[in-house]
């Protein structure tokens, strides 16, 4: 049973090993909002497809140039929430961009 607990860990670590953290994603974006005084209602991801070989197909979207070169991107998140003006707002895009684990891509 050891040995088959062992092998399924290994698995599950082989697996998993692109796999996005979400809970400490939420955990953050929550964070960086309340600190700029934004409530994040919603937050929705799409990941980027992928083709047979495991590389990304290229998606259309728009400002790519604000991905720093060598950076790969992996989906898109769309964030919904209320502020009491726009000043808060700025601020969580500001707090946003400095997020490692987010490019800002508006």
């Amino acid at each position: 049973m050891q040995t088959q607990t062992e092998t399924l860990d290994k698995q599950l670590k082989t697996v998993m090993a692109d796999d996005l953290p979400w809970a400490a994603l939420l955990k953050t974006l929550n964070a960086t909002a309340t600190s700029a005084g934004v409530l994040l209602t919603s937050v929705a991801g799409t990941l980027t497809a992928v083709a047979a070989d495991g590389s990304a197909i290229a998606a259309t979207t728009t400002n790519s140039s604000r991905v720093p070169p060598g950076v790969t991107t992996i989906g898109t998140l769309t964030l919904t929430g209320t502020a009491p003006d726009k000043p808060s707002v700025a601020a969580f895009v500001v707090k946003l961009g400095k997020v490692k684990a987010v490019a800002n891509r508006i």
